[in-house]
């Protein structure tokens, strides 16, 4: 079981997703979860709870040269930021902008980006935003250009819809995926997480 930390909450047991697969009738009347500008987080588009765990072993390349290791990638990169609260449900484009423009890094030198997807609406919010011409969209245009971030090239090998929302390895979880991609071909991955309180952080691979 997985014990929350919130007071007066059960060990979660089951991971809660669905027994039986939704069909269009059913998307109607689905409970709403969350409102964003771009769509709705529903009972039935979001990630279940699912028991996981990852490991990530992080060490200075001199210090894997002595212990006779293999770096599976390196770190190229990482920042942290926040989004306006009216961006909510759209922090990870803040973080990707920033860890792009700190490492000198274009989003077209990426081949891979790995995203917590909890809810489907989410990476479409963050697609819709990257096109918007507005002046959010501006923001973001010297590193990120208008139509290049796509939902269709995004969590390759399945995302947190498909694979669930793994309690407190959520985050964790995209590195390794990003990892995982590096050591199937990619030169280049960029790994994005966000968290409570409007916060995301962004991290660059490579090989």
């Amino acid at each position: 079981p997985v014990y929350l930390p919130e007071k007066d909450v059960e060990a979660v047991y089951n991971d809660t997703g669905l027994v039986n697969m939704p069909i269009s009738e059913d998307f109607p009347g689905a409970k709403v979860l969350e409102e964003h500008s771009h769509g709705t987080a529903t009972e039935l588009n979001t990630a279940y709870s699912a028991d996981g765990a990852s490991v990530l072993l992080l060490m200075s390349e001199q210090r894997a040269k002595t212990m006779g290791l293999k770096a599976l990638a390196r770190i190229d990169a990482i920042a942290a930021s926040d989004a306006p609260k009216e961006y909510a449900g759209t922090e990870a484009a803040f973080a990707m902008s920033r860890v792009l423009k700190e490492s000198g890094h274009h989003f077209s030198s990426i081949e891979a980006v790995e995203m917590q997807e909890t809810a489907a609406v989410l990476p479409l919010s963050i697609e819709a935003l990257l096109q918007d011409s507005s002046e959010a969209s501006d923001m973001f245009a010297s590193v990120i250009p208008k139509g290049a971030f796509s939902c269709k090239n995004i969590n390759r090998s399945g995302g947190g819809i498909a694979l669930g929302n793994a309690l407190a390895a959520s985050g964790p979880a995209v590195v390794i995926a990003a990892v995982d991609e590096i050591m199937n071909g990619a030169e280049t991955a960029l790994a994005v997480s966000s968290g409570l309180f409007y916060q995301s952080i962004a991290l660059i691979l490579k090989r």
